[in-house]
Parts: structure tokens; sequence; C-alpha cells
């Protein structure tokens, strides 16, 4: 999922950054060297050299590293509650959609049947009326629940579309196209 992996990432930051804190303390050693001629174009020129080396060690900062480590601490442990708060999240997202999936095709099933239901009734009216049996009224109502039927499915169709979007969404990922 796109948003664990920022938040992977946000967690890694927050640990370089509290040992980089935690370094604080340790002493530094830095390093310089040059080399140059000098005078003119002729040879034998005045060749010049200089190397120098410093060792720092921190004695006392004002507590500056013990807080800056402090904070980096706290940083680590919000990037680890965002991360773990996220993948419950993505969980629940994906258990509801999962869900909505087996409502709709459970509710698919059910409005198919309803709509064959239906189609034998609008049969049989349509036979009842050709045959005098029955008036137009009972046909026309027929045909309104046959119609009514052929909508449900197409709505639940609908649903069933959403929720496979939703769970494509709570996934973090786009459906393959097909071919």
């Amino acid at each position: 999922h796109p948003d664990l992996a920022a938040l992977r990432l946000r967690l890694a930051a927050a640990r370089n950054a509290r040992l980089a804190a935690q370094r604080g303390n340790n002493p530094t050693v830095t390093a310089n060297g040059r080399l140059g001629w000098s005078g003119t174009d002729e040879l034998p020129a005045d060749r010049g050299w200089a190397i120098g080396a410093q060792v720092s060690v921190p004695l006392f900062d004002g507590h500056l590293t013990n807080q800056q480590t402090a904070e980096a601490e706290a940083g680590v442990a919000a990037a680890e509650f965002a991360l773990g708060n996220r993948r419950r999240q993505v969980r629940l997202l994906v258990e509801q959609a999962s869900q909505s999936m087996k409502d709709a095709a459970e509710q698919l099933v059910a409005r198919e049947k309803q709509r064959e239901a239906f189609a034998e009734n609008l049969r049989l009216a349509t036979g009842r009326y050709e045959a005098g049996a029955a008036d137009i009224i009972e046909m026309i109502d027929a045909q309104v629940q046959m119609t009514v039927a052929e909508t449900n499915v197409v709505e639940t169709r609908f649903d069933q579309g959403l929720a496979l979007a939703a769970l494509y969404r709570a996934l973090g990922r786009l459906p393959r196209p097909s071919q």
C-alpha cells in the first residue's frame, strides 16, 4: 500500500535522525592539506606544503545533544505509531471492502432469483391475458414487477462494482486492464 510505504520511509528517516542525534557526543576529527608552488615559471620553483589535523571532543554543550536525542526518540515513537495505526486502518478497509463484495454477491444471487420469479409471473400473466382469464392491469402489474426486478439486478451489479473499486482502493492498487 503506498501509504504504508511512505510511513515506512518516514520511520527509517526518524531512526536515522535519532542515530545522528546520539552521535553528537562523539569526538570529531577533521583533516586538511595544501600543496602549492610559488616563484617564477623557471625551475627550480619554491614548493610549499602544509598538513593539519584537528580533534574536537565535546565536554559540555548545555544538554543540547541529550535534548536532540530525546526529540529524535519522540520522532521515532510517532512514526512507529503512525505506521501501526495506518496498518490497522488499511486492514479494516480491506475487511470492510471484502465483506461488501460478499454481500453484493449474495444480493446479486437473490436479485437474479427474484427476477426469474417475476419473469415466470409475467409469462403466466401474459398467458392468462391472452386466454382472456385476466385483465390488462394484471399483465401491466407483472411487467412493472419485471422491470423493477431487472433494475434491481442492474443496481446490485453496480453496487458490486463499487465494492470491487473500494477493495482495490483499500489495497492501494489499480485493477489490471483487461485485454
